[in-house]
């Protein structure tokens, strides 16, 4: 009975002596868990970031575009109203050519 009194006091001495590490284990996984808390917070705020620099590209990428297409129409009216605009046949003006529709001949 001795043995086994003597025992469990060495099994204690052993639990008390492990108890600070423990702790600071239990400690570890706390502080573990509030950062990945954190970074999921994060992460959360970072996808709506990428899908808004997403959005802001392709409006940026769309307003280009039209910009780009404003100022060709611009040209071409301007080209056009100037006269500065060229055939593509060369440097003929449509008034300058004179159509003639080959008709058929008779024989008889």
């Amino acid at each position: 009975m001795l043995e086994l009194q003597q025992l469990f006091e060495d099994l204690d001495g052993i639990v008390m002596e492990q108890e600070p590490m423990v702790q600071n284990v239990e400690q570890k996984a706390a502080d573990t868990h509030e950062r990945l808390e954190q970074g999921n917070v994060q992460l959360d705020r970072a996808i709506v970031s990428a899908r808004a620099a997403r959005k802001k590209k392709w409006i940026c990428l769309g307003l280009s575009f039209a910009i780009i297409l404003v100022i060709l129409i611009v040209l071409l009216v301007w080209a056009s109203v100037t006269g500065q605009f060229v055939s593509p046949l060369g440097c003929v003006r449509h008034e300058e050519l004179s159509l003639t529709i080959p008709t058929k001949q008779r024989r008889w």
